[in-house]
Protein backbone atom coordinates (compact mmCIF):
# COMPACT_ATOMS: atom_id res chain seq x y z
CA UNK A 1 0.00 0.00 0.00
CA UNK A 2 1.57 3.75 -0.72
CA UNK A 3 2.31 5.61 2.11
CA UNK A 4 0.75 8.71 0.15
CA UNK A 5 -0.59 9.29 -2.90
CA UNK A 6 -0.41 13.01 -4.47
CA UNK A 7 -2.97 13.76 -7.25
CA UNK A 8 -2.42 16.07 -9.57
CA UNK A 9 -6.07 16.98 -10.92
CA UNK A 10 -5.70 17.69 -15.07
CA UNK A 11 -9.86 17.68 -15.26
CA UNK A 12 -10.46 21.10 -15.10
CA UNK A 13 -8.91 22.32 -18.30
CA UNK A 14 -6.60 25.18 -16.84
CA UNK A 15 -3.05 25.37 -16.65
CA UNK A 16 -2.71 26.03 -13.15
CA UNK A 17 -3.35 21.99 -12.20
CA UNK A 18 -3.91 22.00 -7.95
CA UNK A 19 -2.19 18.65 -6.60
CA UNK A 20 -3.74 17.05 -3.23
CA UNK A 21 -1.81 14.18 -1.01
CA UNK A 22 -3.96 12.00 0.59
CA UNK A 23 -3.63 8.15 1.57
CA UNK A 24 -5.34 5.47 -0.33
CA UNK A 25 -5.17 2.00 -1.09
CA UNK A 26 -4.57 2.77 -4.80
CA UNK A 27 -3.95 5.19 -7.66
CA UNK A 28 -7.53 4.91 -8.78
CA UNK A 29 -8.73 5.21 -5.64
CA UNK A 30 -6.96 8.31 -4.63
CA UNK A 31 -7.84 9.97 -7.93
CA UNK A 32 -12.00 8.66 -7.26
CA UNK A 33 -11.81 10.30 -3.65
CA UNK A 34 -10.01 13.84 -5.12
CA UNK A 35 -12.17 13.65 -8.33
CA UNK A 36 -15.29 12.22 -7.15
CA UNK A 37 -15.34 9.74 -10.81
CA UNK A 38 -14.25 6.43 -11.01
CA UNK A 39 -10.75 6.39 -13.47
CA UNK A 40 -9.02 4.04 -15.30
CA UNK A 41 -5.32 3.20 -16.41
CA UNK A 42 -6.01 3.86 -20.66
CA UNK A 43 -7.88 5.92 -22.68
CA UNK A 44 -7.85 8.72 -24.87
CA UNK A 45 -5.45 11.94 -24.90
CA UNK A 46 -8.87 14.54 -24.41
CA UNK A 47 -10.07 11.86 -21.29
CA UNK A 48 -6.91 12.76 -19.13
CA UNK A 49 -8.12 13.53 -15.80
CA UNK A 50 -4.87 13.33 -13.70
CA UNK A 51 -1.31 11.78 -12.73
CA UNK A 52 -1.21 10.21 -9.45
CA UNK A 53 2.39 10.12 -8.10
CA UNK A 54 3.26 7.50 -5.00
CA UNK A 55 5.52 5.98 -3.35
CA UNK A 56 6.24 2.60 -0.77
CA UNK A 57 8.84 2.93 1.43
CA UNK A 58 12.07 2.28 0.30
CA UNK A 59 11.01 1.90 -3.31
CA UNK A 60 11.15 4.89 -6.35
CA UNK A 61 8.64 7.43 -7.17
CA UNK A 62 6.09 6.28 -9.50
CA UNK A 63 2.97 7.73 -11.43
CA UNK A 64 0.09 6.94 -13.47
CA UNK A 65 -1.78 8.69 -15.92
CA UNK A 66 -5.60 7.97 -15.33
CA UNK A 67 -8.56 8.68 -17.51
CA UNK A 68 -12.28 9.31 -17.71
CA UNK A 69 -14.57 5.96 -17.60
CA UNK A 70 -15.71 5.96 -21.40
CA UNK A 71 -19.23 5.58 -19.72
CA UNK A 72 -18.66 8.21 -17.65
CA UNK A 73 -21.79 11.07 -17.51
CA UNK A 74 -20.03 13.91 -16.50
CA UNK A 75 -23.28 16.33 -16.98
CA UNK A 76 -24.91 14.02 -13.72
CA UNK A 77 -21.95 12.68 -11.83
CA UNK A 78 -22.54 9.24 -12.46
CA UNK A 79 -22.19 6.35 -14.94
CA UNK A 80 -24.16 6.41 -18.21
CA UNK A 81 -27.64 5.10 -18.29
CA UNK A 82 -27.50 1.65 -19.47
CA UNK A 83 -23.74 0.99 -18.30
CA UNK A 84 -23.17 -2.51 -17.12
Amino acid sequence: MPEHSSVLDLSKGSTDHPEQTIQAKSPEAAASQVLGMDVVRSGAKRDLMARVYWQVSGRPLNMVRLYRRADWDPMHGRRATGSQ
